[in-house]
């Protein structure tokens, strides 16, 4: 509120409520013309708020529901269903203290839903009202339905809804209401002590009246807004400080309210904006002057919860102990137990690291830190998390900890933090200590497993992660981790061994992948299982699971792509090698042109988005050339062949794939059947043209040719049947050019196996074509 008409609320000194101060000092009176004598702004406030509650019975402090019930609702105070509590550990992060349970995501859903509709219904509805005479009434049903809408975005922001855009536009909804209440209030004070008029007689009246307590009321809803919209929805460090500072000046306003459980909730609001803003002392003592009066109960738990966080960060342990030992103390239950826990264990280790020389006072604390670590530790896998973090961040001297803990869990705890922590010749020590005392045997073989693997020391690797996973239980938090480095091992030793498929290092490896597999299939790591199993089907000639292994990789994008190629290449592959005298199963055929698609679909979609660069393009570009003429080939195996199809496909190839010459073999052979199935004979003839003209043909080509050749014979003999000799000697010489070229490259690579047959096939094809063209 603007402190021009308004300084009831405020503290001129600015600091915090002290201990025992009932109200705070009185401040100026807003106007030279009234003597202090006859003008109380504290008895002004008092004034208001009991005009207030026989105004409108609902208090403010009420919760209230998106669609306003007839009959008010159980009172709610405000820090219980406003304030989002936070602890922090030592490293940084922030964490939930209140840690409450989501709501399903629907539910959060339909909240959100529910409050947009509400609030774009609250903005016409103060669009109208703003435009019209004033109205006290409408006024007031207006305010009333912006605190009903705070209710509602505090408890869907509590179940975890996104309410960014409804957060911004609720808080400028109520920011905009009350500037057009304050700017009638600063027109009026300006014009009386222009007049020099009666600024008290003014204040009185109803006008300014109505207006100041809205403005009341809607500050203190805005600065919930901000401190919700900071601590939930803002993520730009220099905005989220606007509005903890915004906050944090608009409670100022309130705390040295007469209204007792207003000024607590004030309190404790701009306490918890000192927090965050990191002033640890202001914090500290607003903290405090709730406490010194005597608040609720369960508010006073939630204010001792925030100023043991304080104390701590401002490294004021001793006293942190004490809060916290009286929190433990309160019999705390439920979730908040947990939280009490936490910051009761994070206040026992700082005082572990402060210098102390009284030894027993530091056994005592040790011994109580590893029991309530041990209990977090059981409590849920969040809070479980939470207890290694204080482990990793606050134990100093980890080999002390462990001689001298009461239970075996310390010694774990502790040996699975130097682990993480990088410290393997430490934690190696604790483990096996664990071991012979025949305690956490399993996960102590683990952590020994892992720090065998990343020291490389493979073969222990393998024999104590194999031990682990015989012996864990299933679910065991750390099975797919073991399961993972036993496959790695048992790779590093395969490759390491250079020797075959046969191999005992092969048969190690296999399984180890398999098994991790079968263990986590879901493993972020899965997809390098995946793609070396398709890789070693491959190899054994095993094209159906090579093809169902490569099509199960995931991960990065061209990562995945690789494998969708050499998942079609498979498929491909097992069409291609049946025996020539089998008849290709159309299924599968369609299968493998099905898997050529899918990755000339996924490779299209990359080449168009932002996110390739030119040496992935340049990589991808041989895959697709390839998968375009294995779709092309498998089109001519499904239901009798469709060489138009087989045409279209290859069209505008050489444009698109220019650096790809190695496939024009391939390409031009593929091109002459299809015209010569189509009857097109002056198309397959340049298209043979081509291929024949080409220097280097290729293995592929000269087999490609072969069959082209006896393609070109048949064709002749069905001419010739049919009575078409001029059509049979054209065939005929076709099949000639393409058998001189395949015995002129046998003779250029030295073949000598069949070259006889050849040199004779061509001798006849000579005579036969002159013969012919002599008839």
């Amino acid at each position: 509120m603007n402190t021009r008409y308004r300084t009831a609320t405020r503290n001129p000194a600015g600091g915090p409520l002290k201990a025992g101060q009932a109200g705070g000092r009185r401040p100026t009176p807003p106007s030279p013309m009234r003597s202090p004598a006859s003008y109380s702004p504290l008895l002004r406030l008092t004034q208001l708020l009991q005009w207030w509650r026989l105004a409108r019975p609902v208090r403010l402090t009420q919760r209230m529901r998106l669609a306003r019930p007839a009959q008010p609702s159980r009172p709610t105070r405000w820090w219980r269903l406003l304030q989002p509590l936070r602890l922090s550990y030592p490293g940084g992060a922030l964490l939930l203290a209140s840690a409450l349970s989501l709501l399903a995501l629907n539910a959060a859903a339909s909240s959100t839903r529910a409050l947009t509709a509400q609030l774009s219904s609250a903005e016409k509805q103060a669009k109208v009202i703003a435009a019209q005479p004033w109205s006290a009434e409408a006024e007031a049903a207006l305010v009333d339905r912006i605190d009903s809408l705070c209710d509602g975005f505090h408890e869907a922001a509590a179940e975890g809804a996104k309410l960014s855009e409804q957060a911004a536009r609720l808080l400028s909804l109520a920011e905009r209401t009350r500037a057009r209440y304050t700017k009638v209030l600063e027109r009026m004070q300006a014009e009386v002590i222009e007049a020099d008029g009666d600024l008290e007689a003014v204040q009185d009246s109803a006008a300014w009246r109505e207006r100041e307590l809205l403005a009341m009321r809607l500050l203190y809803r805005i600065n919930w807004l901000h401190y919700e919209i900071a601590m939930r929805f803002e993520r730009s460090t220099t905005k989220r400080k606007q509005h903890l500072l915004a906050a944090r000046s608009g409670f100022s306003e309130f705390v040295y309210s007469p209204d007792t459980e207003l000024a607590q909730e004030s309190l404790f609001g701009r306490g918890l904006a000192n927090k965050t803003l990191k002033r640890h002392e202001e914090a500290v003592a607003d903290f405090n002057a709730i406490l010194a009066a005597s608040p609720p109960p369960e508010l006073a738990q939630r204010v001792r919860i925030a100023l043991a966080e304080s104390l701590m960060s401002a490294n004021k342990v001793a006293a942190a102990l004490k809060v916290t030992a009286r929190l433990i103390e309160g019999s705390p239950r439920g979730e908040v137990l947990e939280q009490i826990r936490f910051l009761r264990t994070k206040a026992l280790l700082l005082a572990l690291d402060a210098p102390s020389s009284d030894s027993s006072l530091i056994r005592q604390y040790r011994d109580e830190a590893a029991k309530l670590l041990e209990t977090l530790y059981k409590s849920g896998s969040y809070w479980k998390t939470k207890a290694l973090q204080l482990i990793d961040a606050g134990i100093r001297n980890p080999g002390l900890w462990a001689s001298q803990s009461p239970t075996a869990f310390i010694t774990w705890l502790v040996a699975e933090s130097e682990r993480r922590r990088g410290d393997c010749a430490s934690a190696a020590l604790l483990y096996r200590s664990l071991i012979e005392r025949g305690a956490y045997t399993s996960e102590s073989r683990y952590g020994l497993g892992f720090c065998a693997f990343h020291d490389g020391d493979y073969e222990g690797a393998l024999e104590l992660l194999s031990a682990f996973i015989e012996s864990a239980k299933s679910g065991h938090a750390y099975l797919p981790k073991a399961a993972y480095l036993r496959f790695k091992a048992a790779e590093s030793l395969y490759l390491r061994s250079g020797k075959g498929p046969a191999s005992e290092s092969a048969r190690r490896y296999i399984s180890a992948l398999n098994s991790f597999l079968q263990i986590s299939p879901s493993h972020d790591n899965a997809y390098e299982a995946w793609f070396r199993l398709g890789e070693w089907r491959r190899d054994a000639g095993d094209y159906a699971a090579c093809a169902e292994a490569f099509s199960k990789v995931r991960g990065e994008t061209s990562f995945r792509l690789k494998a969708a190629f050499l998942a079609a290449e498979c498929a491909f592959r097992q069409v291609e090698e049946l025996p020539e005298s089998a008849a290709v199963p159309a299924e599968q055929a369609r299968a493998a042109l099905e898997a050529v698609d899918v990755f000339l679909s996924e490779a299209s979609a990359f080449r168009e988005s932002k996110k390739n660069t030119a040496s992935q393009l340049s990589l991808l570009a041989p895959m697709e050339a390839h998968a375009v003429i294995m779709g092309a080939s498998l089109v001519a195996k499904i239901d009798g062949g469709n060489m138009k199809e087989r045409l279209r496909r290859l069209e505008g190839f050489e444009q698109r794939f220019p650096k790809e010459t190695k496939r024009l073999p391939e390409l031009l052979s593929l091109r002459v059947v299809a015209y010569r199935v189509l009857g097109d004979m002056d198309a397959a003839g340049a298209e043979l043209e081509r291929l024949l003209a080409l220097k280097d043909i290729g293995e592929y080509g000269r087999k490609s040719l072969k069959k082209l050749g006896i393609a070109f014979l048949n064709e002749a003999a069905m001419r010739e049947q049919d009575g078409d000799a001029e059509g049979a000697l054209r065939a005929r010489r076709v099949a000639l050019a393409i058998y001189e070229r395949v015995l002129a490259d046998a003779r250029v690579q030295e073949v000598s196996e069949g070259l006889a047959g050849l040199e004779s096939l061509v001798a006849d094809l000579r005579r036969d074509t002159a013969g012919l063209g002599q008839n």
